[in-house]
């Protein structure tokens, strides 16, 4: 019994180490996922975005049908009461936060929208984006497409973190993604 029992765990430990070393895989991103992020959004603080993607197991971030393509939602945020704080004077001046837009997208149709697993979990995803109709032009311009860039780290088979990628531009104008981009944080869920 006992060399049955020592077999049986030494042959548990090697399927234990065997399937460690075998590490993440683009495999590992296959399926719907639902993220929520928080951060910046064209370099106002405070905004946060709703995402929904579906990996295709090989690489390539793809509509899982035809109606119903991968939709990013961003709640623009800004801070303000057109009081301007005096250092020298002991009165704080009284901000609040508010959402000044929200700007709709869905994932192009003619997408090039990738993402890369590495072994140890760390990854890349690229997600091309073209905007809903109706979409705001002025405050921030949400009506030209965009591409939008993570690190990412996996942590499980059913979740992944995400952080921006995109760095904010010296050239920034405050209104325009494709020289301010976005800073977001936050967290996919497999569905």
């Amino acid at each position: 019994m006992g060399k049955i029992s020592s077999t049986l765990v030494g042959l548990l430990m090697v399927l234990a180490v065997g399937t460690a070393s075998a590490g993440f895989t683009d495999a590992n991103l296959a399926g719907n996922w639902a993220c929520q992020m928080q951060g910046g959004f064209v370099a106002q603080a405070s905004s946060q975005a709703l995402m929904q993607i579906h990996g295709d197991g090989a690489g390539n971030i793809v509509s899982p049908n035809v109606g119903h393509p991968g939709v990013f939602q961003v709640s623009i945020g800004e801070f303000g009461t057109n009081q301007v704080p005096n250092p020298s004077s002991n009165v704080p001046a009284f901000y609040f936060q508010a959402s000044a837009e929200s700007c709709q997208y869905q994932i192009s149709t003619s997408s090039g929208s990738t993402y890369v697993v590495n072994k140890d979990g760390t990854g890349t995803l690229t997600l091309n984006w073209s905007p809903k109709s109706g979409n705001p032009g002025a405050f921030v311009n949400c009506t030209t497409n965009i591409a939008t860039h993570f690190n990412i780290l996996l942590g499980s088979a059913t979740s992944f973190s995400l952080m921006s990628s995109d760095l904010l531009g010296n050239s920034c104008n405050g209104s325009d993604y494709s020289t301010c981009g976005s800073s977001f944080v936050g967290t996919c869920t497999l569905q």
